[in-house]
């Protein structure tokens, strides 16, 4: 049962004993009694009014969160952005880097003092060695 029912029950409640008490002739009891009633239809009518503000907080508190989500759908769009530039950039670099390469030499096997390279070794022919093997 939600508390403003209860709350409305209990000052029903008080409502019937207060009328009682005015019917046997109860001044000083129905005093009090009276004094405790607008005490409780105070702190009934502040029950009220925070039951009204709770969805008020609610709608507020899911606004921020919308404006927030966007906030954060718009930083990740330009990251987005932003890498994708980078890693363009990137191919680029290593675009230019490949075009700034020297180009190997092919010189004709002599070493770095000039000198001939060593001759290759002789080849023996797959004929001879067949041969050679056969025998």
């Amino acid at each position: 049962m939600p508390p403003a029912v209860a709350i409305a029950l209990a000052v029903l409640v008080v409502l019937i004993v207060l009328a009682l008490f005015r019917q046997s002739g109860g001044g000083r009891a129905a005093s009090l009694i009276q004094q405790q009633l607008i005490e409780l239809r105070a702190r009934f009518d502040q029950l009220v009014a925070a039951q009204q503000e709770v969805p008020k907080a609610l709608a507020q508190g899911s606004a921020a969160q919308a404006s927030l989500l966007s906030d954060v759908r718009e930083r990740l769009g330009a990251l987005s952005e932003a890498t994708r530039r980078l890693e363009t950039m990137g191919a680029t670099v290593t675009e230019v880097q490949q075009l700034l390469q020297v180009p190997k030499l092919r010189h004709d096997r002599r070493d770095v003092a000039g000198r001939a390279a060593a001759p290759d070794p002789p080849r023996v022919a797959l004929r001879d060695a067949a041969c050679v093997q056969v025998r």
